[in-house]
């Protein structure tokens, strides 16, 4: 089902106003380590599990 152009606008408000895009550049070399590590898990899910991980807490929901 095609998503309406209402709809599109609405998600793109919430995400304005809910959401924090965080740039991470890092080397293809890197890169690709880190989505072997990964598997198949989304490269999102990996990283925020790590920070989970490195910052022994909850922070991130996964």
């Amino acid at each position: 089902m095609a998503v309406s152009e209402a709809q599109a606008r609405a998600t793109a408000k919430y995400k304005a106003k809910n959401y924090k895009r965080v740039p991470l550049d890092l080397r293809k070399e890197e890169y690709d380590a880190l989505k072997e590590q990964a598997g198949s898990m989304p490269m999102n899910t990996f990283i925020k599990k790590a920070l989970n991980s490195y910052t022994r807490q909850e922070m991130f929901k996964v």
